[in-house]
């Protein structure tokens, strides 16, 4: 016979008291359509591209995955994942070059406005926190700023037409046990 104290032990045991067990997800899948976002030379949110998840331990790790569906013509984009606004990683500085988790552009001479590109981004982040924590994708276009034009979820074209689409994007966090 079990006490409650060795119940507990086992279920610790097999419920995973262990590092490495999820112990929660939250998703949000954007299904609209975004048009001509313009993002400046600094990053900001795509929108409808944000979750929101609270950790149950300051020893968590939170794992977001990110996959954006996007069109451009004509400009240079970077992307990111953000947590609070803020950069969680990116690569070793370069010169001018924009510093992000992936990069589109689209060339005006090509047709680039019946292409629709995935954009998967993907981090480990060890917040040390049981705040609410929001994580966002954002993007920016250091080198034309204001003059981006860019879709979220569909063709730059979009014309009713079969040969175009329409998709989601989404972003999903896991609170992973530390």
């Amino acid at each position: 016979r079990l006490s409650m104290s060795k119940a507990a032990d086992l279920a610790k045991f097999i419920g995973g008291g262990f590092s490495g067990k999820v112990l929660q997800v939250v998703s949000t899948n954007k299904t609209d359509k975004t048009d001509s976002t313009d993002f400046d030379a600094s990053f900001e949110n795509v929108s409808g591209l944000t979750v929101n998840i609270t950790p149950s331990s300051t020893s968590s790790k939170i794992y977001v995955i990110a996959t954006l569906q996007v069109s451009v013509h004509a400009y240079h984009l970077t992307f990111r994942i953000a947590r609070g606004g803020s950069t969680i990683v990116e690569p070793s500085a370069a010169g001018s070059r924009m510093l992000g988790m992936a990069h589109i552009y689209g060339h005006s001479n090509f047709n680039d406005v019946y292409n629709i590109e995935s954009k998967v981004m993907q981090v480990l982040d060890s917040p040390s926190s049981t705040s609410e924590l929001t994580y966002s994708v954002q993007g920016k276009n250091a080198n034309n700023p204001n003059t981006t034009a860019l879709v979220v979820n569909s063709t730059n074209n979009d014309a009713d037409a079969a040969y175009n689409s329409r998709v989601i994007s989404t972003i999903t966090a896991m609170e992973i046990a530390g």
